[in-house]
């Protein structure tokens, strides 16, 4: 039997991992200005159309449920109606109404694709401090 080294524990997140996710559509332009022009998102262009973001520091929750095993990418901002009044004035984008959480309040974000987005201002600790505007959680 071969002996295995122990794992080395990561001094920090940042040394070793990336969180990337993708999000499809059958029309990725205006989605892709959303996240340029609206939330500022810096990115790069790999084939002609195929924006890739530079997104904001992950947080990843990790919670029970009874329901099926899921994963949820959602934004997080340090103020909800400021950031849907900055939202709002570069085109009227549609969101549900505010639902206040256990976690903190939430609204689901239409994106230009027709998918949505839950986008909350959290009344729980944050792992980055201090949040910055726009911050990409999966839960």
């Amino acid at each position: 039997m071969e002996a295995t080294e122990p794992r080395r524990r990561l001094e920090s997140a940042d040394d070793q991992w990336s969180a990337p996710s993708d999000v499809s559509a059958t029309t990725p332009t205006p989605t892709g200005a959303f996240l340029r022009d609206v939330l500022g998102w810096p990115h790069v262009e790999d084939d002609p159309g195929w924006l890739i973001f530079k997104a904001p520091p992950t947080e990843v929750g990790v919670h029970p449920t009874e329901g099926p095993a899921m994963t949820e990418p959602y934004l997080m901002c340090d103020d909800l109606a400021a950031t849907l009044a900055e939202v709002g004035r570069t085109r009227p984008y549609q969101w549900a109404p505010c639902m206040r959480q256990a976690f903190g309040r939430l609204v689901q974000l239409t994106l230009p694709s027709g998918a949505t987005v839950g986008l909350y201002q959290p009344s729980h600790p944050v792992a980055h401090s201090p949040l910055n505007r726009y911050l990409f959680w999966v839960s």
